[in-house]
């Protein structure tokens, strides 16, 4: 557990910047539905910002991680060939692209809904790259139990089933006291749905990888107690969360929404938690 605290920093960058990058699936699908009229538009421009900042946020994090931040430079000389290079690359082409996207959109520039819909479309895809190559990063041959499609698919569960919810909150925002007919979320209720399975899914194999693999690190009684209890709790609080987002509607739904991104929030936390305390490689 103490090698996973050690990353801190990156927990939180893989934990709020997937949310941050999700949330504009919620409203590409808002937007293609039409759900909104002209005065809700510019209250959800608005408050585009919010996923926005917890972009911004992870990616502070992140430099956080380097010791020096001067380093991120040295870092982005390396593009193309690393990992690592390609995950910041991509990322910072999704962040600016969002905050381009929230300038346009508050200067009244977005007023077709094609051109919306193709913004917010190109964003979303921008995010959904970024938050693959995030996963991409930790495939390091000198840490094995890494190396599987959990580490990926803990990455788009989070992109998921997170941002989905974020994104609904702030569509319900916007349309608070107006009840939703019984099609309106359905499509992001079943993304954020399957995106709690992706991520429980990625975990389960994360820790069955950690579990098998013979390491003095998985077998101290602590740290096996201690990540079995945040891998259990990740899992449900999952599941809870989801059951959240599922059963909100009519004019209520935002604090139920609310209530599910806060539960996505922690278990995509202690899901990452689980991943970077399976450091069990050839070197450790």
């Amino acid at each position: 557990m103490d090698i996973a605290m050690h990353e801190m920093p990156l927990m939180l960058f893989t934990t709020l910047a997937p949310i941050g990058a999700g949330a504009f699936i919620t409203l590409f699908i808002a937007f293609m539905r039409g759900a909104f009229d002209e005065a809700q538009l510019k209250r959800l421009d608005r408050l585009t910002i919010v996923p926005i900042l917890f972009a911004a946020v992870g990616l502070g994090c992140s430099f956080a991680h380097l010791a020096n931040p001067g380093n991120a430079f040295n870092v982005m000389a390396t593009i193309g060939t690393t990992p690592l290079a390609n995950e910041i690359l991509w990322f910072g082409v999704f962040f600016v692209l969002a905050v381009v996207y929230w300038i346009v959109a508050l200067a009244g520039g977005l007023k077709s809904k094609g051109v919306r819909l193709l913004f917010s479309g190109v964003v979303a895809l921008a995010g959904a790259v970024s938050v693959i190559f995030m996963g991409l990063a930790y495939f390091i041959p000198a840490i094995p139990v890494w190396n599987g499609p959990g580490t990926v698919l803990q990455m788009l569960g989070a992109w998921l089933f997170g941002g989905v919810i974020l994104g609904m909150v702030l569509c319900s925002l916007v349309s608070k006291g107006s009840p939703d007919s019984n099609g309106d979320e359905i499509t992001s209720k079943v993304l954020m749905l399957l995106g709690a399975v992706v991520l429980i899914a990625g975990t389960v194999m994360v820790f069955v990888a950690g579990a098998n693999a013979v390491s003095p690190v998985i077998n101290t009684a602590a740290n096996a107690a201690s990540l079995m209890t945040a891998y259990i709790i990740s899992i449900a609080v999952a599941v809870v969360g989801a059951v959240c987002g599922f059963l909100g509607k009519g004019k209520n739904r935002t604090v139920l929404f609310t209530c599910a991104l806060v539960l996505a929030i922690i278990a995509i936390f202690l899901a990452r938690l689980v991943f970077y305390g399976m450091q069990i490689g050839i070197g450790l």
